[in-house]
């Protein structure tokens, strides 16, 4: 979603973290997702088996909003198959901490996700003006 405002290296970056959070253990909707985010990125890179601390350390000049918008997109992964599970919960504690994410931030992702589920799994009269205020709450976490 907000992967075109990373510089090239961040975004090369990115792919390196989706890769490690993977590893070999992706699954269908994972897949998909990650497809998508090469898709917006447009990139023609492979992701080059860098490990944690050097990825992380490639992102010490990038503002604030660029580790949350790292942070967000992950957060994203990890969750889009509705199971968080315990190395995916480690590996975003580690970016977290890696990044000083605050805990706000991190509840405020979590809350967005939670929400963006509950609009896909009900019926939603207004669809249009719920995505459109998703949209806006998610500018609004990136931009602290």
């Amino acid at each position: 979603m907000f992967l075109s405002k990373l510089s090239e290296e961040e975004q090369k970056g990115f792919l390196d973290l989706v890769d490690i959070l993977n590893d070999e253990n992706i699954n269908a909707e994972e897949e998909k997702l990650v497809a998508e985010y090469k898709e917006e990125l447009g990139l023609n890179y492979n992701p080059t088996k860098k490990n944690f601390d050097e990825v992380i350390l490639s992102y010490k000049n990038s503002s604030k909003e660029n580790k949350i918008i790292v942070y967000f997109e992950l957060m994203g992964l990890a969750l889009c198959d509705g199971n968080y599970e315990a190395d995916e919960e480690v590996f975003m504690n580690n970016v977290k901490a890696a990044f000083e994410i605050s805990d706000e931030i991190e509840t405020r992702v979590f809350n967005w996700f939670a929400a963006v589920k509950k609009l896909y799994d009900e019926t939603e009269i207004d669809w249009v003006s719920a995505v459109g205020r998703l949209e806006r709450e998610a500018e609004d976490i990136i931009s602290k």
